[in-house]
């Protein structure tokens, strides 16, 4: 048997909130259906936070949230409309073998190729500090266009 100390640091965060006096400053996400916030990201305990955003506290609330949802909120907030993650129905999304094996031609092989190659840039654009990649011969084409990015972007 084995007894293990389990560490628990509870911060309570503070969203500011501005006292709107003469006019009630209009709700950025008060129309949204909880199904679209959701496929922004924004956990579900957040919802009613988001949904009372306005744009003097859009910013703060984004600070909070999962990057994607974040980032989601902020382009809702200035005009765009921020798509769903990309998901393959009905299939595991890691199952890429699969799902190559299934392709029937050439248009729908370069579909899962770019699908692959968007989720790897979206994986990869999240990396706070330091980014880890590695692969076994032979190199993974997506590899392979992140390592020539990268010499491009030195040689700048």
């Amino acid at each position: 048997m084995q007894i293990v100390e389990i560490r628990e640091t509870v911060e309570e965060l503070v969203i500011q909130r501005y006292v709107e006096e003469a006019v009630r400053k209009p709700r950025l996400f008060e129309g949204e259906a909880d199904d679209a916030l959701l496929s922004w990201g924004v956990p579900e305990d957040w919802l009613d936070v988001v949904r009372d955003a306005t744009e003097d506290t859009v910013l703060d609330i984004a600070g909070h949230l999962p990057a994607e949802a974040g980032e989601a909120l902020l382009q809702a907030a200035t005009g765009g409309r921020p798509q769903p993650a990309a998901q393959v129905e009905g299939a595991d999304p890691f199952a890429l073998e699969e799902r190559l094996l299934s392709a029937n031609d050439e248009a729908r092989l370069d579909e899962i190729m770019n699908t692959e190659r968007h989720l790897l840039y979206v994986a990869a654009s999240r990396a706070r500090d330091h980014l880890w990649m590695s692969g076994v011969a032979p190199v993974s084409e997506f590899l392979a266009d992140v390592f020539q990015l990268k010499a491009h972007i030195l040689a700048q």
